[in-house]
């Protein structure tokens, strides 16, 4: 991967948020700047790509309601199963992810007639680890930074629920590598179902 390719999602990121954050001030009345800061929590089941293999998560996130629209977020996320194929295939080593961090929303301008929609940028730390498929024992462990841009999407109300979807692409930094996986086999695209409650 390139310099250029690996800059990229910073970029798109930040000009989002940039992007998105003006018109939102823009939008900020004297009454909201005086309301209380309310909470909000989501659930995502996720799917990206761990080597060559497909990598299924479950994560979560606490979100912090700011005026003019703005969000700010902690939560973790882990891999729900290892992965064996690519290029751990006939190493009988198995890898999983798992990242934690802080992440920043504003409400982007409806596209497409698409009302809802979100630019998040998450800043973290994540930790890859290799297992020994046979007997379970970590092989190899490396912690690296995680910055991940991504449009969230509040697609439909369900009961006491908004359904979604996130879809992002992870960054990793500071890998020196693993057996077998490269710092570029941790950056992927990233897709999720979200769940958040209250709805929005």
């Amino acid at each position: 991967m390139s310099r250029l390719d690996s800059v990229l999602p910073v970029i798109l990121g930040l000009v989002l948020l940039c992007c998105a954050g003006e018109r939102a001030f823009a939008q900020e009345s004297p009454a909201d700047s005086t309301r209380t800061l309310d909470v909000s929590a989501d659930a995502s089941l996720g799917l990206q790509r761990l080597g060559g293999g497909s990598l299924a998560s479950v994560g979560g996130r606490i979100w912090l309601e700011l005026p003019a629209g703005w969000r700010v977020g902690f939560g973790a996320a882990w891999g729900l199963n290892h992965v064996d194929g690519g290029e751990l295939e006939g190493s009988g080593l198995e890898a999983t992810f798992g990242m934690g961090g802080a992440s920043l929303a504003t409400p982007l301008p409806d596209l497409f007639d698409l009302d809802g929609l979100e630019a998040v940028l998450t800043l973290g730390s994540g930790s890859v680890s290799l297992e020994n498929a046979l007997v379970g024992t970590t092989v190899d462990r490396e912690t690296v930074w995680v910055v991940q841009p991504s449009i969230l999407w509040h697609a439909r109300r369900v009961g006491p629920f908004s359904a979604g979807v996130e879809v992002g692409y992870r960054l990793v930094l500071g890998s020196d590598g693993l057996s077998r996986l490269e710092p570029e086999d941790l950056r992927t695209f990233t897709i999720a179902a979200v769940l958040s409650f209250p709805p929005r």
